[in-house]
């Protein structure tokens, strides 16, 4: 989906943070042609948060980074991550 970067931040109730960063190989993304979108996935009474951050490489259109970032989003529909027991 050519992301240059996705990110899952986790806040524990006592104010931790762990964060995980998967990065694109290769060359650093040029940060003019990027669209970064910030998801939270918050539960009623869970014990942490969760936040995606997503850079999508626009690569010709912001329409087309945008569709890319709702495929995402029905990933994260489809799977269940907050299922996961984290």
């Amino acid at each position: 989906m050519d992301f240059a970067w996705v990110s899952l931040k986790i806040t524990k109730k006592d104010g931790s943070i762990d964060t995980q960063v998967w990065r694109m190989a290769g060359s650093e993304p040029d940060l003019s042609k990027l669209v970064i979108m910030t998801v939270p996935l918050n539960s009623k009474g869970a014990e942490t948060s969760h936040e995606f951050e997503i850079a999508i490489s626009v690569n010709g259109s912001y329409e087309s980074a945008g569709h890319r970032a709702t495929l995402f989003g029905r990933l994260i529909d489809e799977h269940g991550v907050m299922s996961s027991g984290r």
